[in-house]
């Protein structure tokens, strides 16, 4: 029986590898991710994004070193200004804390673990500079935002611009170059756990259909299998030889996809760190979507009676994936149950990975219900294949 197998098998490989066409499918997805990626990266990292939230608490530190009757004035114009922009605009209020300039580092790393939203430094005795200047030298604000939190890039923002309207007189992060500390913008991040996943599942489904649909719904087509199927050989080892041979050659078309995700990660998302485990991660669940997929396209193939039909029947999955892939950036889909729902499963382990929100618990059960429905649909095709009448319908 494996002997037979394997023989499929090879016929399979042969023609999948010797045919320029083919070879072309395998190989032109991962192309096409890299080099579209990288551009899509190069363009984003140069776009300023900012984020918001509106069910939000902000939460603001500032030095009391701003002015001298700090006890007696216990409010700097920075915080009355601000709570009275926050609260016309309806944006949610903000806590203030006061605190000395020895304490600054202390809270930037309260700012990196995601403690505040804004971190605001002003020099000795800033407002008295600005409404009696006795010096040349300018009074000045350094501002830190975490740029990993969406509320902390907006509130930046809005900062500078409340800081430009109460005083006339400054100069700001004069002395900070670097005011977002944390290593990548929370915008970003959600810009491209939304793109991604989109166009990787777009492309790989796209791979697949060349290679099934010419493997099956051609064959039949051509009559070619038909002659395969009257002879001695076991129908199910024909379908088998046929699954296992299209599994290898899209396994070789994921590794390819997925060393071209890899290798334009850096230009797509800049400074973001990304663990060797990540990569690994991300590589098994391109991996995972291709399998799938090369099962689901192989029993409509086997069903159509030509690669015409086939593609027919193929073609509206792609706008029902590409909505599936859209899901978990419009709404949380960290749920286990979702890892039960195919493609929309691997779209929101991807947009974890990329966010490095690692649920191991949620990509194992994606993996697991990936396999099984696999299994599912091998063990169709097994079964259309000993059916006369789905085999040698014209």
């Amino acid at each position: 029986m494996m002997k037979r197998i394997w023989a499929i098998i090879k016929k399979e490989l042969k023609k999948f590898f010797t045919n320029p066409r083919m070879l072309g499918a395998i190989f032109l997805p991962g192309i096409l991710i890299f080099c579209l990626y990288t551009l899509m990266g190069n363009i984003m990292n140069n776009i300023d994004f900012s984020g918001t939230s509106t069910d939000y608490e902000y939460r603001v530190v500032m030095t009391n070193n701003y002015r001298d009757d700090i006890i007696s004035n216990p409010k700097s114009k920075f915080e009355i200004y601000l709570t009275a922009y926050l609260e016309f605009e309806n944006y949610p209020p903000a806590q203030f804390e006061y605190i000395g300039a020895d304490e600054i580092e202390e809270y930037k790393t309260k700012l990196l673990d995601k403690d505040i939203d804004l971190l605001v430094q002003f020099s000795d005795d800033f407002e008295n500079y600005i409404e009696n200047p006795s010096s040349t030298i300018m009074p000045n604000a350094n501002i830190w935002y975490n740029k990993e939190v969406g509320e902390s890039e907006s509130l930046y923002t809005v900062a500078v611009s409340i800081i430009q309207t109460a005083y006339q007189s400054f100069t700001i992060n004069i002395t900070n170059p670097n005011p977002g500390l944390g290593n990548s913008s929370y915008t970003m991040n959600q810009i491209i756990s939304f793109i991604l996943p989109m166009i990787t599942i777009s492309l790989l489904y796209s791979a697949t259909l060349s290679s099934c649909t010419e493997s099956i719904a051609g064959e039949k087509e051509r009559g070619t299998l038909a002659s395969i199927l009257i002879s001695p050989i076991k129908r199910s080892e024909l379908a088998l030889g046929k699954i296992a041979a299209l599994s290898i050659v899209s396994i070789v078309a994921g590794t390819v996809s997925g060393a071209g995700v890899v290798a334009s990660l850096p230009s797509m998302i800049g400074d973001i760190s990304i663990s060797i485990s990540s990569y690994f991660l991300l590589f098994l669940m391109i991996l995972t979507a291709v399998v799938f997929f090369v099962a689901l396209a192989s029993v409509v193939s086997a069903f159509a009676k030509t690669v015409k039909e086939a593609l027919s029947y193929l073609g509206p999955f792609t706008g029902i994936f590409v909505v599936l892939a859209l899901i978990p950036a419009i709404s949380p889909t960290t749920g286990i149950w979702y890892s039960f729902i195919p493609v929309l499963n691997i779209c929101s382990a991807i947009s974890m990975i990329l966010k490095g929100t690692v649920d191991f618990l949620f990509l194992s059960m994606t993996i697991l219900s990936n396999i099984i429905y696999t299994i599912l649909f091998v063990f169709l095709i097994v079964k259309m294949f000993n059916n006369e009448s789905i085999m040698f319908r014209r």
